[in-house]
């Protein structure tokens, strides 16, 4: 009866008689997805008598904990698979596996609670991505991991979500652009991580990263730290990276903040400037001028010139704008009206760059 029922359940896995029956007499070890079609079964059947079982005894959550509880007093005798990154202690949101009833995704957390997360979350993000669902949460919660352990992670991702999806029949030759899978899952990673830890742990993250050659999605990492931050912790991340000799790498997340949005590459440069930082906020005001389009650039100035910036400070930016550029930008400044920002533009045509 209990197989016959536990078949209708449509299940990943149907179980056979034997199995039941050695579940039932404690003579083998049951896993979560076997109790709770044995559950499940036993629950179904007791309504149909109108004999309903207590609440609680079919509880899922209940018996998850049980599961958990019987797990831990029963030796590990299975391979580990070797890695570098030690076994994590981060509490996974497992209610949305719960409410969509993916007992073999709960089953694979639990049953990999004390490994390394690089070992089992790919292949876990691939059941989640299959049934369309988000990604988000387990990713946040991977970013709580040590800098170290995430670029195993990263790595691992990267292997089974390539950046280039090369089985992709509309990328080909030169049109090779990044994959959804990547982005879902490597993408949200990096960003998270920088959210985690680039203020406070940056070199660590990006050595971690190169050594594991990674080092495009390092680049991405710091990236993300010059455009996620507030002004104070994003030097409280250059200042790491200059004590850990990473020069170019603090220069990069000064540059990267010229990617932020319009409105919040001031509080930046106000900052620097405000803390005795003029060579660090220079780097800023040229990569302004050096990366932005002309109609960021518009923004940005006139973002600048709301909050009172000096004309030197807009001449900085001015003189790192280009010359294949400027007129283009003078004109669009000339079509606009109402700021003094053309006229810096025309008088960096005559002087020598200050960078």
């Amino acid at each position: 009866m209990l197989e016959r029922l536990i078949g209708q359940q449509r299940r990943p896995q149907n179980m056979a008689r034997s199995t039941i029956q050695e579940k039932l007499r404690g003579k083998s070890k049951v896993n979560l997805t076997q109790a709770l079609s044995i559950v499940d079964a036993l629950a179904e059947y007791a309504q149909s008598n109108g004999t309903p079982l207590p609440d609680k005894e079919i509880n899922r959550e209940v018996w998850q904990d049980r599961v958990a509880a019987y797990t831990k007093t029963q030796p590990n005798t299975s391979h580990r698979k070797e890695t570098t990154s030690a076994p994590s202690e981060i509490k996974w949101d497992i209610a949305p596996l719960h409410a969509a009833q993916m007992d073999d995704l709960v089953e694979m957390i639990q049953e990999n609670r004390f490994n390394a997360v690089a070992d089992w979350l790919p292949k876990f993000l691939a059941g989640i991505m299959q049934a369309q669902m988000a990604t988000t949460n387990f990713l946040r919660q991977a970013a709580e991991d040590t800098p170290q352990a995430i670029a195993q992670t990263l790595k691992a991702l990267d292997a089974e979500f390539p950046y280039v999806d090369t089985e992709d029949p509309f990328q080909s030759g030169w049109d090779r652009r990044r994959s959804a899978a990547n982005e879902a899952t490597v993408g949200l990673l990096i960003e998270f991580a920088a959210r985690k830890h680039g203020a406070d742990a940056s070199p660590a993250v990006v050595v971690a990263l190169r050594r594991a050659s990674l080092g495009f999605y390092a680049e991405s990492f710091l990236s993300r730290v010059g455009t996620w931050f507030l002004a104070e912790k994003i030097a409280k991340a250059v200042d790491h990276l200059r004590s850990a000799s990473l020069y170019r790498d603090a220069k990069d997340v000064l540059t990267a903040t010229s990617d932020r949005s319009s409105d919040r590459i001031f509080e930046v440069v106000d900052f620097l400037q405000t803390n005795s930082r003029t060579s660090d906020a220079d780097i800023v005001l040229k990569a302004i001028g050096e990366k932005c389009d002309e109609n960021k650039l518009l923004l940005i100035v006139s973002d600048f010139e709301e909050h009172s910036a000096s004309t030197e400070t807009l001449t900085k930016i001015a003189r790192a704008v280009s010359s294949e550029n400027r007129e283009a930008y003078i004109s669009l400044f000339t079509q606009t009206g109402g700021s003094h920002f053309e006229t810096l533009l025309r008088e960096a045509a005559t002087d020598d760059p200050s960078f």
